[in-house]
């Protein structure tokens, strides 16, 4: 084997490697939240939920009462309570179900699976800051999820799971965590580059509330 090849092979090597230490070390990355000064104003310890259903959201309400459960009783000591309610007159965390071009009209985003937005108690949406994260401390927040989208077979139960626990993340202030594949708040799917040109897609493995994601809960509030 001459130079040339030999150096091409230990370059390969290298990247190989380089791309498994990365993945391993991700696996530990803890979650953050948007910003640290910001949160729910009443805290988490009494969150109102709402389903709106003359929007469709029943289709989604097993997924969405197993986050909610999900997010009580995680496993560790965490301080949210949440409970039901038939109005949306001061709740803290409404559920909506949109189509696509609900979706394309007000995320510009056909094709996104859901998305949360916030809100101070006046209803100005707050979602201003960078990446879609709140300019400040919110009252209420509320779920969108694309039934057009989520609805399709290329999606598994466990993923409509996994999204619903994900937006029920941000709607508590969590941002995403795409450097570890192994929390909730890492996105369906994501790319992954391994050199400047090539990458491959990386999903999510968690689909329930993961211990990192819980912590950054507590640290948060």
């Amino acid at each position: 084997m001459n130079l040339r090849k030999i150096t091409a092979v230990l370059i390969g090597i290298k990247l190989i490697i380089s791309t498994i230490v990365t993945n391993v070390s991700a696996d530990n990355t803890a979650t953050y939240p948007f910003n640290s000064n910001y949160k729910y104003t009443g805290g988490v310890s009494n969150i109102t939920v709402y389903l709106n259903y003359s929007s469709g959201v029943a289709a989604w309400e097993n997924y969405i009462t197993q986050g909610v459960t999900g997010w009580m009783y995680t496993g560790w000591d965490n301080p949210i309570y949440m409970n039901y309610v038939s109005s949306n007159v001061g709740s803290k965390m409404d559920f909506h179900s949109n189509d696509a071009t609900w979706f394309s009209n007000n995320t510009g985003y056909s094709t996104a699976l859901a998305c949360t937005f916030h809100y101070l108690g006046d209803g100005t949406n707050i979602n201003t800051g960078s990446g879609g994260a709140p300019a400040s401390s919110w009252y209420y927040t509320e779920i969108h999820i694309n039934t057009t989208e989520l609805a399709k077979d290329d999606y598994s139960n466990d993923s409509a799971q996994g999204t619903i626990y994900h937006e029920m993340g941000h709607a508590f202030g969590l941002a995403h965590n795409n450097t570890n594949p192994n929390s909730i708040m890492h996105q369906y799917s994501v790319k992954r580059f391994l050199t400047p040109t090539d990458y491959i897609i990386e999903y999510r493995a968690a689909n329930t509330v993961q211990y990192i994601d819980n912590q950054a809960i507590v640290n948060l509030y």
